[in-house]
């Protein structure tokens, strides 16, 4: 909605959303829907349209008794494109939906050039989160993912490959025991930190988990990090999408694998 430029009466949101200060800003009213939709509050806000993601309407009861507050339109939020798309088709919006593609898609083209210029071509990633137990491997159809894995034609690496090869099919993550941290032969490494409603503070006590994995020395056998290839991340945007949160997350890549800010 804030990247097609529709008015807002509310919105899901809290402190600590990625989103939460471009929302303030517009002075939208906010609430948390995390434990279930609150009929009431969508109700006071008199919408003359609802827009929910897919998974807070999981049947058909759900949906009729929000189209009873206003007409509603359900979209899968991994798949922004094609929603998008038809969001700004119910909106008049159409031109809207183009532009914002195109210009994703423009700065997508570019981030790529610059990364290929920088580091050359087919350097290997891996997407992880890591905690004092074992290490998160997030696999290439990890939706949230695949700025890192698909769109920066970036190589998922060897040994995200072979655990996806024998994971179950659909399957987006997989947990490894720290001592399989050498087994991670990744080029480049990105770790994740928090949540995606993570506030200030919690960021930080995240970070302190992860540096406390750092200062193991199985850890600083992991080729990436001897070569300093390294990176944290913020899931407060990395464990969503969109075409606001995949924009930030070209420039998070980019900045880490070149050293610069995408020009």
């Amino acid at each position: 909605m804030l990247s097609l430029e529709v008015p807002l009466v509310q919105a899901n949101g809290m402190e600590g959303y990625y989103l939460y200060d471009k929302l303030k800003q517009q002075q939208v009213s906010m609430f948390y829907v995390g434990t279930g939709i609150n009929y009431e509050t969508l109700l006071s806000a008199q919408p003359e349209l609802i827009i929910a993601i897919k998974s807070l309407v999981p049947d058909q009861a759900t949906y009729d008794k929000l189209s009873q507050i206003a007409p509603t339109i359900v979209y899968d939020r991994d798949q922004w494109r094609t929603s998008i798309v038809e969001i700004g088709q119910a909106l008049g919006k159409e031109a809207n939906a183009a532009a914002v593609i195109k210009a994703y898609d423009d700065k997508l083209k570019a981030a790529k050039e610059t990364i290929v210029r920088a580091v050359g071509m087919n350097k290997s990633v891996a997407l992880t989160r890591p905690s004092e137990k074992d290490i998160q491997i997030f696999l290439p159809p990890f939706a949230y993912g695949s700025v890192l894995y698909n769109d920066l034609g970036l190589v998922p690496a060897p040994f995200a490959t072979e655990l996806q090869n024998k994971a179950e099919k659909g399957t987006s993550a997989s947990s490894l025991s720290l001592e399989k941290l050498p087994d991670i032969d990744a080029d480049y490494l990105f770790v994740t930190a928090g949540g995606s409603l993570s506030l200030a503070g919690d960021f930080q006590k995240a970070l302190e988990t992860v540096s406390g994995v750092e200062q193991l020395q199985l850890w600083k056998t992991i080729p990436a990090v001897k070569q300093n290839h390294f990176f944290k991340l913020s899931a407060r945007h990395w464990m969503l999408s969109g075409p606001i949160a995949d924009s930030m997350k070209i420039d998070d890549v980019v900045a880490a694998v070149t050293g610069q800010p995408l020009k």
